[in-house]
């Protein structure tokens, strides 16, 4: 591979090299050789140098073969990576059929990764293009729409998936003979089995629907035979449906039904939850930034930002002209998840909107969310960012037109038809489970700024300063009998000695501000009050000083005394905290799973050395 990296690199100076023969030995090499740090520098450069002597077609034509052996390996990430890069080198004149064929393949990626509107923005981008483009792409339009359909199916968005199963087929039987395509006919099977799990699902579940799926149904010749089926088949109640639904899909059945509409998916740790009014234009606004954190969590998964596990809750709102550009992500009062307000330019039927604006909106918006849910170094956070930009994040979150305009195929009338604001979810839109797809699970493993050497240094510190500054109460700890119980219970609930002594430093602490008069906000606020704390916080304990109830170290005190802890020791780490929110759940369990918060310790002297004897 560094033999490669340094003919690759010399590539550009060697137009008689034949290229076209290493490129083809890569794309037959790429599941082996992918996760090497050089695949992608290799990569590109042959790419260029391909496109150089034989065209960008041929360029698209070795990414699109890598990509055919990555999915045969199951390396979806690696695969979209180079569909990607085939989609833009087909993307023009007579090969922009093969980029739409690659975009459904895209789509297929996305789905697969559970990333559903990932996946129907792509499938609507096909059909967008067909459908305006040369007559002769015209055909792609049903298998753009119906794999959109598809994807609404399996997130439970059942009512949006009707509207769009009855674009798709309309025009499917206007634009396909089905008698002379397979690929059609395959197409229209899975439409009228959707169909008819609509059909049966509305019968049980919001019989108020079944006129309108009726009439869907009737339209393209398949009441009749769709009404035999269900009525020979197993009767299913409420709660078989949802729980099939649980084990088998992404979403419950009509989770699009409601005042509210709500949004989930979940990858890299985070669960996201976007919550708009029901109506069509929030509902746009709501799926269109929804689709680009999809994709926007693919790019970032090839670098460790050291994202929190949590959650995301995202209230979209559109934006008016009372409102001003810092507005469109604010972030709300959380120390549980993340809690914010998005504000989108609305798409107003039948204007574009703008792409280059729509695309910095939504990267701004994300930015800013991902930024908060890293504790990299702002540096370091970007730095990341940069590579999925190079990597060609601005064009994937693109696709084309924007997502509103394309998602305008199912027209305002036709979502307003089904009434769905009127009618109550059959079952609670965020009660089902979540599961990433493995390529996007949460990163895990030692965390990018831990060592060691570094967790003994923290670990030689605390066993040094923090006793030495409770030079008076912890003599007094290791003397009292309830104390040493509480220190034998927490030591059994897989308490370190550097945590109880931490515990017990932060109760102490919080007495000895409070007896200087710098536990108020308006204290603390006060001149000279900061750098009074500072002092404080590492001066050891003064004979003077008044003694602190025994019983404010109990097992409650102590708990609450670590975890008031858990913000520094993350800050200890050279991770950031920008957020003035601490997300303490969040917090602590990277502590546990990437910095040895509950398994690192040192020899050291015992603090509590009577702790183990229990009273009787």
């Amino acid at each position: 591979m560094e033999a490669w990296a340094e003919l690759a690199g010399r590539l550009s100076e060697t137009p008689l090299f034949p290229v076209d023969a290493l490129s083809a030995l890569l794309g037959v090499l790429a599941p082996v050789l992918v996760d090497h740090p050089r695949w992608r520098e290799i990569v590109e450069a042959v790419d260029t140098a391909v496109a150089n002597t034989q065209g960008s077609a041929a360029a698209a034509e070795r990414a699109r073969d890598r990509a055919c052996g990555l999915l045969d390996a199951d390396r979806l990430r690696e695969a979209l990576h180079e569909l990607h890069r085939a989609k833009e080198g087909w993307w023009s004149g007579d090969s922009l059929r093969g980029a739409l064929l690659i975009m459904l393949g895209i789509s297929k990626c996305y789905a697969r990764l559970n990333l559903p509107l990932a996946a129907k923005q792509y499938a609507l981008a096909v059909a967008g293009a067909a459908r305006s483009g040369d007559e002769a792409l015209r055909d792609l339009v049903p298998p753009g729409l119906l794999a959109a359909v598809d994807s609404e199916y399996v997130s439970g968005a059942w009512c949006s998936a009707l509207e769009l199963l009855d674009v798709g087929m309309i025009a499917q039987d206007l634009l396909v003979d089905e008698t002379i395509d397979d690929a059609a006919q395959a197409r229209s099977e899975q439409a009228i089995f959707n169909l008819g799990m609509l059909l049966r699902g509305a019968r049980t579940l919001s019989p108020a629907l079944v006129p309108r799926v009726e009439e869907v149904a009737s339209r393209h010749g398949a009441l009749d035979p769709l009404r035999r089926v269900i009525e020979e088949a197993d009767d299913w109640d409420v709660e078989t449906h949802v729980r099939l639904a649980d084990e088998q899909l992404l979403g419950r059945p009509f989770t699009d039904l409601g005042t509210e509409r709500v949004l989930r998916f979940t990858a890299l740790g985070v669960e996201w939850r976007l919550r708009s009014p029901n109506d069509y234009y929030h509902v746009l606004a709501a799926e269109r930034l929804a689709a680009a954190a999809q994709i926007m969590s693919v790019d970032l998964a090839d670098d460790d930002l050291c994202l929190l596990a949590t959650s995301v809750e995202i209230g979209v709102q559109l934006l008016d002209d009372s409102h001003v550009e810092r507005d469109k992500a604010e972030q709300q009062a959380s120390n549980d998840g993340r809690k914010w307000i998005v504000r989108l330019t609305p798409y107003e039927s039948g204007q574009a909107l703008d792409p280059e604006a729509n695309f910095h909106e939504l990267l701004t918006v994300l930015t800013v969310i991902f930024l908060d849910l890293s504790l990299l170094s702002t540096t370091r956070y970007f730095e990341g960012f940069e590579r999925a930009m190079e990597r060609g994040l601005w064009h994937k979150i693109g696709s084309g037109r924007p997502y509103d305009e394309l998602a305008a195929i199912v027209s305002e009338d036709r979502f307003e038809a089904v009434l769905r604001r009127e009618l109550e979810p059959p079952a609670d839109p965020v009660g089902g489970p979540l599961e990433p797809h493995p390529e996007l699970a949460w990163q895990d493993g030692p965390g990018p700024t831990y060592s060691k050497a570094t967790a003994r240094e923290m670990l030689t510190n605390r066993y040094a300063q923090v006793p030495a500054i409770m030079r008076r109460t912890l003599p007094r700890l290791q003397r009292d009998l309830a104390f040493r119980n509480t220190v034998a219970q927490l030591r059994a609930a897989g308490w370190l000695d550097w945590h109880l002594l931490t515990g017990v430093y932060n109760v102490l602490l919080q007495f000895r501000l409070a007896h200087a008069g710098l536990n108020t906000r308006e204290a603390l606020e006060a001149p000279g009050a900061a750098e009074a704390t500072r002092r404080l916080v590492f001066t050891p304990e003064a004979d003077d000083e008044p003694d602190a109830a025994m019983d404010a170290f109990s097992a409650a005190g102590l708990r609450w005394g670590l975890k008031e802890s858990i913000p520094s020791t993350v800050t200890n780490w050279d991770l950031d905290l920008r957020s003035p929110y601490a997300d303490y759940p969040a917090f602590e369990r990277l502590l546990a799973e990437r910095y040895g918060y509950w398994t690192d310790d040192i020899n050291h002297d015992d603090p509590f050395p009577a702790a183990h004897l229990r009273a009787a």
